[in-house]
């Protein structure tokens, strides 16, 4: 049973918003595991609540400089 509508994650073939990508439903108890290098997103939430654990694991400690978007 779905908690929200919307709120689908995409993760893209490659790190270009034009690229194929892989859609994912939100589903309860759900576990996904992407190399979070990867550019992904997730849709709009219209209704609902989604709610998500981010886990990151790494090689090297990142950085703390932030990288503005452009």
């Amino acid at each position: 049973e779905l908690q929200c509508e919307g709120g689908y994650l995409k993760v893209y073939s490659y790190n270009d918003r034009n690229a194929p990508y892989e859609l994912i439903a939100p589903v309860p108890n759900r576990l996904v595991i992407f190399d979070a290098t990867q550019l992904h997103a997730v849709t709009e939430i219209p209704e609902g609540n989604r709610y998500a654990v981010a886990i990151n694991l790494w090689d090297r400690q990142p950085t703390t400089e932030m990288v503005e978007e452009i």
